[in-house]
């Protein structure tokens, strides 16, 4: 029984590592691809400022 209750302990804090690593990834994902796109957008606006 003392195993089952360290496991009711250890499941949740567990499972919480578990989610705020993959919430924390998520957003350093969106963080890194929200740059790419800025940068995309200001070599665009670069290219179009040359034309003119």
């Amino acid at each position: 029984t003392r195993w089952m209750q360290t496991g009711n302990i250890l499941a949740p804090m567990i499972t919480h590592g578990i989610y705020s690593a993959v919430v924390l990834g998520h957003g350093l994902w969106k963080i890194q691809d929200h740059r790419r796109r800025l940068r995309q957008r200001v070599q665009e606006i670069r290219r179009s400022s040359d034309e003119l």
